[in-house]
């Protein structure tokens, strides 16, 4: 399988980060094995966007991403999401601490040429991931390092929301884990 990843706009969020797999077991007819996109969109949304991607030998691909919203500066972000594409709940790697805008002299407020992730050599489902966050002082950056070693198994929950009829449906099980559901107008 191959893996990609990358920041888009859909109709649900405003800034995400989306993750493409493709089976590559038949290289004359390849076929989408995985399209997920993690996201939060609402009346407050957070804008997830530059993540990286690594995949596990469980088959679990490890993320790490930057994040911000109105309420809260530029931070970094990782998860695990299954083959399947369920996601685990999100957990912080650091907190931006202050606002961040730098053109250069130019029009573009860069950001994002720093993040990566990789397997850790000597254990093949941890990872370490390194992203920018926003730093103390305001414009500037820093690159924060930290490692996570995914479970055996991303849970097997989905969930879909139709914005036209205010649908949520959830189905699957969610083992040890707990579903945090959220709605906001």
């Amino acid at each position: 399988r191959l893996y990609v990843c990358h920041t888009v706009k859909t109709s649900s969020f405003p800034c995400a980060a989306r993750y493409l797999g493709v089976n590559t077991s038949s290289p004359t007819s390849p076929s989408k094995s995985l399209d997920t996109t993690i996201g939060f969109g609402g009346s407050s949304p957070a804008y997830y966007y530059f993540p990286a991607v690594m995949v596990g030998s469980n088959g679990n691909l490890g993320t790490v991403f930057n994040f911000s919203s109105s309420t809260r500066y530029a931070g970094i972000l990782y998860t695990q999401v299954s083959p399947t594409g369920a996601i685990q709940p999100l957990g912080l790697l650091k907190e931006g601490q202050n606002t961040y805008f730098k053109t250069f002299s130019g029009t573009r407020n860069r950001w994002g040429d720093y993040n990566g992730i990789c397997r850790d050599p000597l254990s093949s489902n941890t990872f370490w991931g390194n992203a920018m966050f926003a730093g103390a002082t305001a414009n500037n950056w820093g690159t924060w390092v930290g490692s996570t070693t995914l479970t055996a198994s991303a849970p097997g929950v989905q969930a879909s929301y139709e914005p036209n009829s205010g649908r949520l449906s959830i189905s699957g099980d969610e083992g040890d884990n707990h579903i945090l559901v959220l709605k906001q107008d």
